[in-house]
């Protein structure tokens, strides 16, 4: 099992690839203001959606309850309980989990 930390780059809003298991993903990030919380979207190389809209909350296996052969093996987990707009940058954590 390998633990990899997502880079967070300031702002409301980002995108970025990432190698997961052995393939390149798709990820982004919106800070929703009316929700007062952050959203993950993950999508294959060639941008075809994944998994939408995520909430982003501590503790939760982000893509656990997606059913999706194209998903890393491995789960995506927040370390901040509900970060809010400044605290992924700063107090928070997203981070990959491998299964192996």
């Amino acid at each position: 099992m390998q633990v990899l930390t997502i880079p967070w780059p300031d702002g409301a809003s980002w995108r970025q690839s990432v190698a997961l298991d052995g393939r390149v993903y798709r990820l982004s990030a919106q800070w929703n203001e009316i929700a007062d919380c952050w959203t993950l979207d993950i999508s294959t190389r060639e941008n075809d959606p994944i998994l939408q809209g995520v909430k982003m909350v501590g503790g939760v296996l982000l893509s656990s309850r997606i059913a999706d052969d194209r998903l890393p093996r491995g789960w995506f987990v927040v370390t901040e309980d509900k970060p809010g707009r400044d605290d992924m940058a700063m107090n928070a954590e997203l981070l990959y989990v491998s299964a192996v």
